[in-house]
């Protein structure tokens, strides 16, 4: 999910400054040196070619990363098989001792769960953010047939017997339970896409959703410990994975906003020419009718 927890992110524009202090500029706001350059001038914007995409390294690193937890609880399930049905016997026989409402918190964290990626679909709509929300649909229709697939791919007398203990559990005469959880699949990778913002108490409900979400899961004997980290990692997996693959929008400010930016602030631009960069910051020298080179 987008941002940590379980959410990342999108790529913030990267800072723009000029190759002369700062403070050498004059307060932005138009005035009456906010001419348009002289008649016969043609603005000289110098810079490379940028993609509309970019690929971020973090988001590939997220992947990878993801993917090695994914193998390290399989193999601890493999490998613990025994200690981790203890523990699930033991949640389950609490759960009976303690009369918990378990129907009443399945019910609550559904519906949470499914208002919530409306509710930020709607926000991001609202702010004219709608490839981020496509890429969240798209990423959670992946996450889905990913799902889907391991499922089928589990399910099979092909699938290495300790493989199939370690994710699923005999359920009822119709076979065994899920190893992957489909609905939290697609969730955790809707909303690591998707993102929350700077609205981390909701970000922390609906994770706390999700995690009551999984223990009512678990009671009730539908998963177990290492399928339900299973289904987060693997959200979480497709989401980053498919993030790295398509890249994010490159939002970053171009040379054609600097100079436009500048001529609105009245420093007359007659050029501006893209420098080499510093510490990734992205500066510009920019040739002026009265101040000269800024």
């Amino acid at each position: 999910m987008a941002g940590e927890p379980g959410t990342a992110s999108p790529a913030r524009p990267g800072p723009v400054e000029a190759v002369t202090p700062a403070a050498s500029l004059p307060a932005l706001g138009p005035g009456p040196a906010s001419a348009p350059p002289p008649p016969g001038h043609t603005p000289v914007i110098d810079e490379p070619p940028e993609p509309r995409r970019i690929r971020r390294p973090a988001d590939l690193l997220r992947a990878v990363a993801s993917c090695v937890f994914m193998l390290l609880f399989l193999g601890l399930g493999m490998v613990a098989g025994g200690t981790t049905r203890g523990a699930e016997s033991d949640i389950s026989k609490l759960s009976a001792d303690q009369k918990l409402p378990l129907g009443l918190v399945l019910g609550v964290t559904s519906v949470l769960l499914a208002v919530v990626p409306i509710v930020l679909a709607i926000d991001r709509l609202y702010r004219r953010d709608t490839r981020r929300v496509v890429d969240s649909v798209l990423s959670a229709a992946m996450a889905y047939l990913t799902a889907v697939g391991l499922n089928a791919m589990v399910a099979s007398s092909h699938t290495p017997k300790s493989i199939s203990e370690a994710l699923t559990l005999p359920h009822n005469a119709a076979g065994n339970t899920a190893a992957f959880h489909i609905y939290l699949t697609t969730v955790v990778a809707y909303l690591t896409i998707i993102g929350f913002g700077n609205r981390h108490n909701f970000q922390t409900a609906t994770w706390i959703a999700l995690i009551a979400y999984g223990v009512v899961t678990l009671i009730q004997g539908d998963a177990t410990l290492i399928s339900l980290a299973e289904t987060v990692l693997l959200g979480r997996l497709v989401a980053f994975g498919w993030r790295w693959a398509r890249g994010v929008i490159n939002d970053r400010p171009t040379g054609e906003a600097v100079y436009s930016a500048l001529l609105s602030a009245g420093l007359g631009p007659l050029s501006c020419r893209r420098v080499p960069d510093v510490e990734e910051v992205r500066r510009y020298r920019v040739a002026t009718r009265e101040r000269g080179d800024l």
